[in-house]
C-alpha cells in the first residue's frame, strides 16, 4: 500500500509475488479492506469512499451512487443534474454531498510518521438551512461496537465455564457502547448550548458573546469538568470555517452600561486598532487602554498588554524599531 493507504499494485502481479491465487489474493484484499480505518487498502479513490459510507453510513443508497456514477458531476456542482438522475431533491444532493466531504479521502495518511500537518476532521457540523440552525454529530469518528452473532450463539451452547467468560466479555462490550453513547449525547448536547448562546456567531459570523465553561454546565445540568473534557481537542465546521469548540468560551469584559462584551470582541478590536496605527508612532498599551475606557469598555492596562501579548503582537518600541529598519 501506497503514503495514503491505497493498494496501488496489480491482484493478479501481487498474487504471482506471493505464490497464491488470483481469487485468494482478492479474498486477502477484501479481508484487509475490512479493517479500520475504513477505506484503507482501497484501489482507487472511488472504492476508498464507497467503503468508509459502506461502514459509516450502511443505509444510504444515494450516498454510494453519488460518488461511483456522479462523482465528476459533483466535482462540477451540477447539483440540479444529479437530483434529476437520482430523482431527489437538489438539497437532498447537497447534503449527500456534505456527508461525502466528512469522509477521509487518505485513510492511511494519518499513520505517515513523514505527515506534520495532519488535516483538521471536525466532530460537529452545524449548517444554517432555510434560515434555522442545525447541530449534528460526526458519527464516524465514533467507534462503533459489534457483537458477532457467533459470540451469542456460544452463549447458549457453551459450557458453563465459556459461559461465564463470555457473559464478562458481553458485559464490559454493552458498557463500552453505553459509555460511547453516553459520550455523544453529551457532546451534542453541549454543543447545542453553545450554539443557542452564540446564535447570532453561527448565523452571521459576528463576535462571540461571553461564555464560561460554568455557564454551559450549568445550562446542560453537568460538572464544570465534563464540559472541559468533552469539549477537549473537539472541532466545530460552522459556515465560518472551522473552530475548536474552546474558541466559542470567552469571559466577559464589563461595559459602563453594565452589560458585558467578549473577552475574544475586545482581543480583535485591539488587532484592528493596532493595524491601522500610525507606523511612525504606535499606540502603547496605556493609549489603547484609554480609547477602551473611553469608548465604554472597563478594561485595564495590565489586560490589554496580555491581549496583545496573546495576539502575538510585539510591544510598541518594538513595533516602532521595526518601522525605522523599514
Amino acid at each position: 500500500m501506497n503514503e495514503n493507504g491505497y493498494f496501488k499494485e496489480d491482484v493478479d502481479e501481487a498474487a504471482d509475488r506471493i505464490g497464491v491465487s488470483s481469487n485468494t489474493m482478492q479474498r486477502m484484499l477484501s479481508v484487509v479492506q475490512g479493517l479500520e480505518p475504513a477505506g484503507v487498502a482501497a484501489t482507487d479513490l472511488r472504492q476508498c469512499l464507497v467503503l468508509q459510507l459502506e461502514y459509516y453510513y450502511p443505509h444510504t443508497k444515494n450516498a454510494r451512487i453519488l460518488v461511483t456514477d456522479y462523482l465528476e458531476a459533483v466535482a462540477e456542482k451540477k447539483w440540479a443534474e444529479i437530483a434529476a438522475a437520482l430523482h431527489i431533491s437538489e438539497q437532498e444532493v447537497t447534503d449527500l454531498v456534505d456527508m461525502i466531504k466528512s469522509l477521509d479521502p487518505k485513510p492511511g495518511a494519518r499513520f505517515d510518521s513523514q505527515t506534520s500537518n495532519s488535516p483538521i476532521i471536525p466532530d460537529l457540523y452545524v449548517k444554517v438551512e432555510h434560515g434555522q440552525l442545525f447541530m449534528q454529530t460526526n458519527d464516524r469518528l465514533v467507534p462503533t461496537i459489534r457483537i458477532s452473532n457467533d459470540f451469542t450463539d456460544l452463549l447458549q451452547i457453551g459450557d458453563t465455564e465459556v459461559k461465564t467468560y463470555l457473559r464478562d466479555k458481553y458485559k464490559k462490550a454493552t458498557w463500552l457502547s453505553k459509555s460511547l453513547e453516553q459520550r455523544r449525547y453529551t457532546l451534542q448536547k453541549i454543543m447545542q448550548a453553545i450554539v443557542e448562546k452564540q446564535q447570532a456567531f453561527f448565523e452571521n459570523g459576528t463576535t462571540l458573546q461571553p461564555l464560561t465553561i460554568k455557564e454551559i454546565a450549568s445550562r446542560c445540568d453537568v460538572h464544570e469538568s465534563t464540559v472541559s473534557r468533552a469539549t477537549n481537542d473537539k472541532y466545530a465546521h460552522t459556515p465560518f470555517g472551522i473552530f475548536e469548540l474552546k474558541y466559542f468560551f470567552s469571559t466577559g469584559i464589563p461595559l459602563q452600561d453594565g452589560n458585558y462584551v467578549s473577552a475574544h470582541s475586545i482581543q480583535q478590536k485591539i488587532k484592528t486598532m493596532i493595524d491601522g496605527e500610525n507606523p511612525i508612532k504606535p499606540l502603547s498599551d496605556q493609549m489603547i487602554t484609554t480609547i477602551l475606557n473611553q469608548e465604554g469598555v472597563m478594561i485595564s492596562r495590565r489586560t490589554v498588554a496580555k491581549y496583545r501579548e496573546k495576539l502575538l503582537i510585539p510591544s510598541t518600541s518594538k513595533r516602532k524599531r521595526k518601522t525605522n529598519i523599514r
